[in-house]
């Protein structure tokens, strides 16, 4: 191989990776809801027009810009991420948006029931890497991220197919546990999931459940039977919603642009054979 053909495919595979699109997926928030014993303690329906970048009471990782929020559905795109890793360290491009409830009596704390709810419009995550959005409820102390209890709809890239979970993940410890899981299946003209974390007092695990709807109305919920221990590092958590992604490791793009560089260069080869 010359030279110059070896440094314009090295020039090639350069710029495909600084290039490469961000991998993402945009869920779309119908309201966030936070009871705590069976009280409304914290209630967004997304139609005021202003982001919780914007708001009091919200803490954002990421980025969520101005004009997002219309028609009553806030947009949670994870190309607007940050850079963070998930309990296992593997690299996430995510937006979490944390509503900021106190370390104190006025929060939810282990002496109180406590239920975090999310209305998405019902979006199908697609491959090919890890795709997922949902809710969290969060230890708040220190560490800062000590376990999480998260049910989201993902796109699995082991089954290559799109899923409801329910994990435990404990940053301390470097584990993510499976709790529960099924299969993306909704109903005939459902446009919504709502996905729902409960705890009641006396038991710190927190369990998932989710129910289809459509035009406002929701079907039987299913829970997951297995629940995620928290308040173990804290006697706080916090909720949260999410939109989380797969960062593309580099080797994967270094290989997509040594293939394409390659069939570029038969191409041409044969283009003069001809």
């Amino acid at each position: 191989m010359h030279r110059g053909t070896a440094a314009l495919r090295f020039a090639a595979v350069t710029a495909l990776v600084a290039a490469a699109p961000a991998h993402a997926i945009i869920a779309s928030v119908d309201s966030f809801l936070i009871l705590k014993n069976n009280t409304v303690l914290f209630l967004d329906e997304f139609s005021n027009g202003t982001t919780p970048g914007q708001e009091s009471g919200y803490a954002v990782l990421g980025n969520v810009p101005t004009g997002p929020e219309a028609n009553s559905l806030l947009a949670l795109n994870s190309a607007n991420g940050s850079a963070t890793r998930d309990a296992l360290g593997r690299e996430r491009q995510a937006v979490v948006v944390t509503r900021t409830t106190p370390n104190g009596a006025a929060g939810l704390t282990d002496a109180d029931n406590i239920n975090i709810t999310g209305i998405f419009g019902l979006t199908t995550p697609t491959g090919p890497l890890f795709n997922a959005y949902g809710v969290r409820a969060a230890e708040s102390g220190v560490p800062a991220t000590p376990r999480v209890a998260q049910l989201h709809v993902e796109f699995n890239p082991v089954t290559a197919a799109p899923s409801i979970r329910f994990v435990l993940q404990d940053f301390p410890g470097g584990t993510i546990t499976l709790l529960g899981a099924a299969a993306l299946a909704p109903t005939a003209g459902a446009d919504r999931i709502q996905l729902s974390l409960t705890r009641t007092v006396g038991d710190d695990n927190f369990y998932g459940s989710f129910a289809y709807g459509m035009n406002g109305s929701f079907g039987p919920a299913m829970r997951f039977a297995t629940g995620g221990a928290l308040f173990v590092n804290s006697d706080f958590v916090r909720g949260q919603m999410i939109s989380v992604s797969a960062v593309p490791e580099t080797g994967t793009l270094l290989m997509m642009g040594l293939g394409l560089a390659g069939i570029a260069a038969l191409r041409r080869r044969q283009a003069k054979a001809a």
